[in-house]
């Protein structure tokens, strides 16, 4: 076959192509003896090399699983071997930089290693020790198994029995028991949020005003219930010869004092006011009159600084203490020249001024 790339005879040609595909066989044949050699001398310098004999291999974990300290990858396991009727060995080969602190008595564990309940063999630190060196031979009575598998298992064996179809009707009433309760639920969350979007204090204020109404609750509990006993104590539920009981004459009396009351006095004043309600008119009308001029004087805002001022002068008149009351006066000497210079000299009033 005639190559256009390589010139010459078609034996020539042979050759050439021959001799490049050995020698790129060869290369490829080169490169990967390098890359093993250079990986097992990389794991013989970096990585440590343990053996652990447990009673048994959990579901799921294999050569290849990962070895996990504190939910973090510092290993796999690098063989499983059965060495001896009722022992399994594991070669582990860990990353020492990821196990600082991880000494000889370790506990260990198979666990899921994520939510995809992949099994992994799982570190946990120990007290006290030595440092774990390469080639070290450790031994594990117990090792608890808590993979997925596992856990299915269990669950079977626990339900089996049990969920029958009374217990079945059962968790169906919880079920619409607790549906029944969301619009309570939804109605407190509801409650709580516009509570905290028109909240404008802070809840130290807010505690504040809860702590002055609790204050005053006890003493106003305790008039409360002093007026149910006042009126339990009425003259309505004491008998004539001063029992406790329902006073039936009383009673009696009153009933038919309200039934006068509500006939024949509000009747008459009907009848009063429908025969005169021509004279009454004026008169409801000139109150009317009066009544609505009252807030104009209010509003104009000079009633209430007037008041004020009375009623300063008024406390101004009266002074001393409870027990010794004074009034004071003030006389009006200036028609009186005599008498108001010697008190003005004595400092008793103001010059050109008299008290």
């Amino acid at each position: 076959m005639q190559q256009d790339f390589i010139r010459g005879s078609a034996a020539r040609q042979r050759r050439r192509t021959t001799l490049t595909a050995v020698l790129a066989i060869g290369l490829v044949l080169a490169m990967i003896v390098v890359v093993t050699a250079f990986d097992r001398f990389r794991d013989d310098d970096s990585m440590l090399s343990i053996s652990v004999a447990v009673p048994y291999v959990a579901p799921g974990a294999d050569e290849g699983s990962n070895v996990i300290l504190n939910g973090a990858e510092v290993g796999v396991i690098e063989r499983i071997y059965r060495s001896g009727p009722a022992t399994v060995t594991l070669d582990l080969e860990l990353d020492p930089s990821k196990i600082v602190g991880l000494t000889d008595t370790f506990e260990m564990d198979f666990r899921p290693q994520n939510y995809f309940g992949v099994t992994a063999l799982n570190l946990v630190k120990g007290e006290g020790g030595g440092t774990l060196r390469s080639g070290a031979s450790l031994t594990r009575t117990a090792v608890p198994n808590y993979t997925m598998s596992t856990m299915i298992e269990r669950g079977s064996i626990v339900t089996s029995g049990v969920l029958n179809e009374h217990m079945v009707d059962t968790l169906d009433e919880v079920l619409r028991y607790t549906n029944g309760l969301t619009p309570l639920l939804r109605a407190g969350l509801v409650f709580a949020d516009q509570v905290a979007k028109t909240q404008r204090a802070l809840p130290s204020e807010l505690i504040g005003d809860a702590n002055g109404i609790l204050d005053v609750l006890p003493s106003f509990l305790g008039q409360t219930i002093d007026a149910g006993y006042t009126i339990y104590q009425g003259r309505y539920n004491r008998q004539p010869d001063g029992s406790i009981g329902v006073d039936t004459k009383t009673l009696d009396k009153s009933s038919a004092g309200l039934e006068l009351g509500s006939g024949a006095l509000f009747a008459a004043v009907g009848k009063l006011l429908r025969s005169h309600s021509a004279e009454l008119i004026p008169a409801v009308e000139i109150v009317k009159l009066y009544a609505d001029t009252v807030p104009g004087i209010v509003s104009l805002g000079t009633t209430g600084p007037r008041l004020d001022a009375v009623v300063d002068r008024l406390t101004a008149v009266f002074g001393g203490t409870p027990q010794r009351p004074s009034l004071r006066l003030r006389l009006v000497l200036d028609d009186l020249p005599a008498v108001a210079a010697p008190l003005a000299l004595g400092g008793l009033v103001e010059r050109g001024g008299t008290r």
